[in-house]
């Protein structure tokens, strides 16, 4: 008996471990040399993983990481207050994301251009796709690493319909709505006629947003050059080069080099931005995140249980 009773509070202290969540203080941005030079700077800013505005929830040893849009921004700021830094470098190793995120990054970028004159290089790493090349755009002079797959323009809102599988458990849904469209995208009944025509039409709009975005800097690219691989299709840098999708092929002091000579400087510091504890001693270390210990009995990946409701549009390889 009492051993059974035991069983209960190891599962309870188990379970306890699996997160501790604190919200601790976060600092802000300092500024870390990158490669020692004149005066004169190249910022680094990285754009990496899937670019979309989440919760990000701080550990026990550290507090929440910050929104990505809200930390461009944040970085976009600091350079703002810094006349030295001459050019920005966007090292963008990303396969797109939410079409909001992705877009609100890119109008962030282009109105520091404007403001401040700014040269912008896009240096692409293992993947810089959909929305990933949506940000490279807002750059002067679009370079990719010569392994690069890049591409995939397009939207996808992925949706599926679990209908048939409550049917044959036995469970039905009884969802009450004010309007026959309310509950489109959801998966417990079959897309409809009309829903699929709206949903279409939302997808379309922002394809076109995508396209007229790449037209509007890309002036070499004509309508129909572009349309003509905009399909949703991948290509490696050898045929994005082909296609006009970038300016050149190269590796990273490619892409210093070409900042330094559009912004008209010599000798630059490259530095990037980051927070205390963070480690970063090298323009290849892309994830900014402080080491910590794993105070985790037995791994759960939250995302697994819980996800945001609704459709989710976006600019994404996915597969």
């Amino acid at each position: 008996m009492k051993k059974l009773l035991v069983l209960p509070l190891i599962a309870m202290t188990l379970y306890s471990c699996i997160s501790i969540p604190f919200s601790g203080r976060m600092e802000p941005l300092s500024e870390i040399e990158l490669q020692k030079g004149s005066n004169n700077k190249i910022l680094v800013i990285n754009i990496y993983g899937t670019i979309q505005d989440s919760e990000k929830k701080g550990s026990l040893m550290g507090p929440a990481e910050m929104n990505i849009s809200a930390r461009i921004s944040e970085e976009l700021e600091k350079a703002a207050e810094d006349s030295s830094i001459k050019a920005i470098i966007l090292r963008i190793d990303s396969p797109g994301g939410s079409v909001t995120t992705c877009d609100i990054i890119h109008n962030l970028i282009i109105e520091h251009k404007k403001k401040y004159g700014t040269y912008v290089v896009a240096h692409m790493g293992s993947v810089a796709a959909s929305g990933g090349y949506y940000l490279s755009v807002t750059a002067d002079r679009i370079i990719a690493h010569p392994t690069t797959v890049t591409g995939s323009i397009g939207v996808v809102a992925v949706m599926v319909n679990i209908e048939g599988l409550l049917e044959k458990i036995g469970v039905a849904d009884q969802t009450l709505k004010s309007g026959a469209a309310k509950t489109m995208g959801s998966p417990l009944h079959r897309m409809t006629k009309t829903e699929r025509h709206l949903f279409q039409k939302i997808i379309d709009a922002m394809y076109e947003r995508f396209i007229s975005v790449i037209l509007e800097s890309r002036s070499s690219m004509t309508p129909e050059s572009l349309l003509a691989i905009a399909d949703g299709r991948v290509m490696i840098a050898n045929d994005a080069l082909e296609s006009g999708l970038i300016d050149q092929i190269g590796y990273w002091q490619t892409a210093i080099n070409t900042a330094a000579k559009g912004a008209g400087i010599s000798d630059p510091t490259v530095i990037t931005y980051r927070r205390p504890g963070e480690y970063h001693p090298n323009a290849f270390t892309i994830e900014n995140r402080k080491q910590q210990p794993n105070f985790s009995l037995i791994p759960v990946d939250s995302s697994l249980f819980f996800n945001k409701y609704g459709v989710s549009f976006m600019y994404l390889w996915k597969m």
